[in-house]
């Protein structure tokens, strides 16, 4: 990415071509390579994932230093990832993931791509 401003319209071509019937995105920018960005996005089945990310860039590359994706059905947690630090004892800490049955789950980094695949999977079950 060459700027944030790239990376938040990459982001938004995401959610265009997921199916999403409804979105809203929020950016704030903190320095000219750091910001934050939450969004909420509806499905058609009337699923719901709200998510933050807080991003820097490095030349190139994107890091999400922190984030959280919550995905929801009628009203119910499906899953959500999350970097919060409370689960230290997982090999991956701090990323990690929560299921529908409220286990916490061993996880590597994800973007808001790879939830957004995850998602189209669930919607075509």
């Amino acid at each position: 990415m060459k700027d944030l401003d790239a990376y938040f319209a990459y982001l938004e071509s995401l959610i265009r071509r997921s199916g999403a019937v409804d979105a809203s995105l929020d950016y704030i920018r903190f320095t000219p390579n750091t910001g934050y960005v939450r969004g909420r996005v509806v499905f058609a089945d009337g699923s719901l994932l709200q998510f933050a990310e807080e991003v820097a860039l490095s030349g190139n590359v994107v890091r999400r230093d922190a984030y959280r994706y919550h995905y929801m059905r009628a009203g119910r947690t499906v899953f959500r990832y999350d970097t919060a630090p409370h689960h230290p004892h997982l090999s991956t800490h701090p990323y990690h993931k929560h299921d529908a049955r409220g286990r916490v789950l061993e996880s590597p980094p994800v973007s808001l791509k790879e939830v957004l695949g995850e998602i189209a999977r669930l919607l075509k079950e």
